[in-house]
């Protein structure tokens, strides 16, 4: 499967804009901690990140979480 995240958050002086970041391969035997770091483009101010594991790219959702960013 694909985990994809959704970064939505505002640029200075602009509206509320959401950015899918390209999917990353991953493959989940069962209960598993990831952990990494992106970077985001220059200026946003995130506001809320959603994780979407997906069967495939653009194919079937299999889970998704939403974290606030605070």
């Amino acid at each position: 499967g694909v985990m994809q995240l959704v970064v939505a958050g505002t640029r200075a002086g602009s509206a509320t804009t959401n950015i899918t970041l390209n999917p990353v391969a991953l493959e989940l035997d069962s209960h598993v901690q990831l952990a990494s770091s992106i970077n985001l483009p220059a200026g946003l101010e995130p506001r809320e990140i959603t994780v979407r594991v997906l069967r495939s790219a653009g194919g079937e959702l299999v889970s998704m979480r939403v974290y606030r960013v605070s």
